[in-house]
């Protein structure tokens, strides 16, 4: 059993282990954000309704 699993959520593939920076970084500015009372998931639409979606 995974961790995520474990905790009841859902575990998704995002790709290897390149792009850990990228989901590091990615987590700081909306964990930044969270905390400072903004709302995250205004910068990070849903996919139907991101710029340039096919």
């Amino acid at each position: 059993m995974l961790l995520v699993e474990a905790l009841g959520c859902h575990p998704i593939h995002t790709g290897g282990l390149e792009r850990a920076g990228l989901l590091e970084a990615t987590a700081a500015f909306v964990i930044g954000m969270w905390f400072a009372g903004e709302d995250s998931q205004a910068v990070l639409p849903p996919m139907e309704f991101a710029q340039g979606a096919a």
